[in-house]
């Protein structure tokens, strides 16, 4: 089964898989999903063959075109090696009561009203080794890095304990607008409600909600900074927010900073610290990416601070 031009999301059938289920060719758009995964997948209508869903116990032709597909805004379908995000998410660690996934920029952490396009915790249930999972940290569309699941209602009982007594550390890597010239604490308390851009206040926000920022020794550039930042409670756009208000947008940042539309957002969550566990997933930077054991290092120190 060879993939045609037109992308690495479509794959055509060729004469020694014809007669094939569907639920078995579709092993060619995603090799390491299980039978029960593409199952999943088959049932939610995101394998097309010539370009409609198809069933499981569907016997696939000659010269067919199968796809993954998902539904942008105006409703029309498109290949996942495309425009789709379904590449991009993994599973990095499983069980026995967490599981961690890494999401890419541009993929929703779950289902938002009105957009049919994939989110995490949907591609996440092909995923995870039980797809009865709960998803216990969220990431913004723009932001990249790992999102942690609890696989039972105790592990998550765990998480949420932890996070109230200041024992749940997420540490993030960025890349800063200007010169961080040392530590601070960003502590603004933030407006979030029915906002698509979060509202930085005068007064200060509760201490778990603050931004701990510690930039990091290794060169970004002309009038940018490699930084850290750790966080215990977040709320909507809370890194993005308290940097910009401290005169240090992220790169990339087109809803608070400099940037524009379609810029990579270099904010990454890198590291989530809980009593006696840690969980790592470095971002693919390429230009940090001989220096990233380096940083991952550092990072691990700042992240070891309290509360």
């Amino acid at each position: 089964m060879a993939a045609p031009a037109d992308g690495p999301g479509t794959v055509t059938v060729g004469a020694a898989e014809a007669g094939k289920r569907l639920d078995a060719a579709c092993a060619a758009l995603l090799p390491g999903l299980s039978l029960r995964a593409r199952r999943r997948l088959i049932g939610q209508g995101l394998a097309l063959v010539n370009g409609r869903p198809g069933e499981a116990a569907y016997k696939v032709r000659p010269g067919q075109t199968l796809e993954l597909a998902c539904r942008p805004e105006d409703g029309e379908a498109y290949p996942a090696g495309t425009a789709c995000p379904w590449p991009g998410p993994g599973l990095i660690q499983a069980g026995p009561d967490y599981a961690v996934f890494s999401k890419p920029p541009g993929l929703d952490s779950e289902p938002l009203a009105g957009k049919n396009a994939p989110s995490l915790a949907e591609i996440a249930a092909f995923l995870a080794p039980d797809p009865k999972f709960t998803l216990l940290t969220r990431l913004d569309r723009e932001t990249s890095g790992l999102v942690l699941a609890a696989l039972d209602p105790a592990a998550a009982a765990r998480f949420r304990l932890a996070e109230e007594a200041g024992e749940a550390a997420k540490a993030y890597l960025l890349l800063a607008e200007g010169e961080i010239g040392g530590d601070f604490a960003a502590t603004f308390a933030l407006d979030t409600a029915g906002r698509a851009k979060t509202k930085v206040l005068s007064r200060d926000g509760e201490p778990l909600r603050y931004t701990h920022v510690f930039p990091l020794p290794f060169a970004a550039g002309p009038g940018r900074t490699l930084a850290a930042a750790v966080i215990f409670k977040g709320a909507r756009h809370q890194i993005r927010a308290h940097l910009a208000a401290s005169g240090h947008p992220v790169a990339g940042e087109a809803l608070y900073g400099h940037g524009r539309p379609g810029d990579r957002l270099y904010l990454h969550h890198a590291r989530l610290t809980l009593p006696g566990r840690a969980f790592e997933h470095p971002p693919d930077w390429p230009e940090f990416q001989d220096a990233m054991p380096r940083i991952m290092d550092a990072l691990r120190q700042v992240a070891k601070m309290p509360a």
